[in-house]
């Protein structure tokens, strides 16, 4: 008879726990950034970037309409048990939001159609339910 496999130690089993968690995390993550982005498209905007990352920070989906930029900052939960998703939408974040996106800008090409306006927007996904709030900054 084989010998049953050993079991790792708490500290093994807690860290295998909190790779879990983060995967989990990330896979809500994606599924909520996805919800938003096809909100955006509905509404008539075309995705121009999603999780675009600088040194200033991340932007989690860049919409285009018209001449207006709309930056939107995407928080999801499973359920509101940890709070409003808006609530981690504070000032600090917001000016992190403004920073990379000054320098998204700077990285545009100048001959696309000028930026008239840019907007920030937050979105918070409970379960499978969406909420974009426009112009929150």
């Amino acid at each position: 008879m084989a010998a049953a496999p050993v079991i790792g130690s708490g500290r093994a089993r807690a860290n295998q726990a909190r790779v879990g968690r983060s995967r989990a995390n990330q896979a809500r993550a994606r599924f909520a950034e996805d919800l938003v982005a096809r909100w955006y498209v509905r509404e008539g905007y075309a995705i121009i970037a999603r999780n675009w990352r600088c040194p200033r920070g991340e932007l989690d989906v860049v919409a285009w309409r018209g001449g207006v930029l709309a930056v939107c900052e995407v928080k999801a939960r499973r359920t509101v048990a940890m709070g409003d998703p808006f609530e981690a939408v504070d000032a600090r974040k917001i000016l992190r939001l403004r920073r990379a996106t000054a320098a998204l800008l700077g990285t545009r090409d100048p001959s696309l159609p000028p930026v008239r306006q840019v907007r920030f927007d937050a979105a918070a996904v409970i379960g499978a339910r969406i909420e974009v709030r426009e112009g929150v900054a």
